[in-house]
């Protein structure tokens, strides 16, 4: 199961959007992520410690490219993203690192981490919760692969061939 979801505070863009420590999709229905994450099936997640990191953005000179193709697919990118291009001078590419992910996992370093979910606190509900203690780090007990690095010029260039079919 490769998700979108999380905020692990393993890098310095791990924090979260949809409070101070939670992403938005997990902070949305904590409950519901509290039983994926407890689940047993093996998971991998893209969260914002690497979905928010300046490399791994769509670029102004990348989404110009877009612009430029003028063909359906492109067309479709533009209409969604422009706003983000004006506002925020590019994106961060946060569902389609988790697709990436799916297409070719050699792109990505992952660490195996036990993660568990808050769901009832007033400040950190939807906070992803990542046993990082080097002696409580139990290999048997960790249950998710997250994404901590990402080979940024290929992952950039997948994202780019398939939205603009080169």
């Amino acid at each position: 199961l490769v998700i979108m979801g999380g905020a692990f505070n393993l890098t310095p863009y791990g924090l979260g959007n949809a409070n101070a420590v939670a992403e938005f999709n997990i902070w949305y229905d904590p409950e519901a992520a509290k039983i994926v994450f407890n689940s047993g099936l093996p998971i991998v997640a893209a969260g914002l410690d690497t979905t928010t990191h300046p490399d791994y953005r769509m670029s102004v000179d990348m989404f110009n490219k877009i612009k430029a193709k003028k063909d359906r697919r492109s067309k479709l990118v533009v209409d969604l993203c422009s706003s983000l291009v004006e506002k925020f001078n590019g994106f961060s590419l946060h569902d389609p690192q988790a697709i990436a992910y799916v297409v070719d996992p050699t792109l990505f370093r992952t660490e195996k981490y036990k993660v568990d979910l808050e769901v009832h606190g007033e400040l950190t509900r939807g906070m992803t919760v990542v046993e990082r203690r080097y002696y409580r780090r139990v290999k048997e007990e960790a249950n998710t692969d997250i994404i901590v690095e990402v080979e940024a010029d290929r992952f950039l260039k997948l994202i780019m061939d398939r939205v603009t079919g080169e």
